[in-house]
């Protein structure tokens, strides 16, 4: 738990660094659900794919994400916003990774505990 929290805590941290040095406000309600979106999808898939024990290739799971970011980018073109530049695409990596590292602790808490076997 302490390693989650952990990495909760100084990805938070980080993220108001990154979002200061790329000028990002990250506190706008379209900002917020994209990086939750993003930060779940990292969590969510790497969850998966060791709720499986791995048994499944990872190949199939980065189709998943690569069709659920392209479902993202579509969604914001047509609301008119712009995420195709290199600043938010480094922001972009920087949620998913975040969120796959919270995933795996997470999931490595539970096993530690016996709560899923």
């Amino acid at each position: 738990m302490n390693k989650l929290l952990a990495t909760l805590g100084i990805g938070l941290l980080l993220l108001y660094f990154v979002d200061a040095a790329f000028h990002i406000d990250g506190l706008t309600k379209e900002m917020l659900t994209a990086n939750s979106v993003r930060f779940l999808l990292g969590f969510i898939t790497i969850s998966i794919w060791s709720w499986f024990e791995h048994k499944h290739k990872p190949k199939i799971f980065m189709y998943l994400l690569l069709v659920l970011l392209i479902g993202d980018v579509i969604f914001d073109y047509m609301q008119n916003i712009s995420t195709i530049d290199f600043e938010m695409t480094l922001h972009d990596m920087y949620l998913f990774f975040w969120g796959a590292l919270s995933g795996y602790y997470f999931l490595q808490y539970l096993y530690d505990k016996k709560i899923i076997s």
